[in-house]
């Protein structure tokens, strides 16, 4: 689970105990990787099949992308994400209930998460800096379910009319476009984004190629309606 503070509404918040110390009273402990323990990553194993792994994440700013900071006060670390904080803007809420561990009762709760542009954004660019095949798998499977194309360009075209974050809608799509999109280079099914796609769900030959098909024919019509709806007069 991929969790991106708020660093604002954590230095004003003075009425609780460190996110170390509810992690670790809820069971959970660092994440153990090559060179130790890891400060950003965390973990709790349910049974012997299931682990539930914390990753806390934080708007880049002026630090370079991809580095764990400290969180003051908080005695964990977060890794720096560019472009991260759109999600304090864009997000749904959800009222939702489930049996927490270890016993203790049904929990009520809203919860906030990223809206669909928001995580298709942080997804296309993550899938362009490291090209992981679960990145382009999470992207396509959120277009694809979210909602006819048309709805879906609709919700960036709200976004990109509402004059918020424009640097990273235009390096969202950027990265679409590179990693699914037709140039002089290769067709759009030949690009890294659809083949691993492909590659994350497997197949014979012919079921890649069609999966690598259509991963990018979803996107380039994604980009197409969008384009399309902005050039609509209001």
């Amino acid at each position: 689970m991929d969790i991106v503070l708020n660093l604002e509404v954590l230095a004003t918040g003075d009425e609780y105990v460190s996110l170390a110390d509810q992690l670790k009273a809820r069971g959970f402990s660092r994440l153990i990787k090559e060179g130790g323990p890891s400060s950003w990553q965390w973990c709790r194993k349910v049974d012997e099949h299931v682990e539930v792994v914390v990753e806390l994440l934080r708007d880049a700013g002026d630090e370079q992308p991809g580095r764990a900071i400290s969180v003051s006060g908080e005695q964990v670390s977060a890794l720096t994400i560019k472009y991260a904080r759109i999600v304090h803007d864009w997000f749904q809420e959800k009222r939702i209930g489930a049996p927490l561990l270890d016993e203790k009762g049904v929990s009520v709760d809203v919860v906030r998460f990223a809206d669909v542009p928001a995580f298709v954004i942080l997804k296309a660019i993550a899938l362009n800096q490291r090209e992981e095949n679960k990145d382009a798998a999470d992207l396509i499977h959120v277009v694809r379910y979210a909602g006819s194309l048309e709805h879906v360009a609709g919700l960036f075209t709200a976004r990109i009319r509402s004059g918020q974050h424009p640097e990273a809608i235009d390096a969202g799509l950027a990265a679409l476009k590179n990693q699914f999109g037709d140039d002089e280079f290769a067709e759009g099914y030949e690009k890294v984004g659809a083949v691993a796609y492909a590659q994350f769900h497997g197949g014979d030959d012919d079921e890649i190629v069609g999966s690598q098909r259509y991963a990018a024919g979803l996107i380039q019509g994604l980009l197409a309606e969008i384009e399309a709806q902005l050039d609509k007069v209001s």
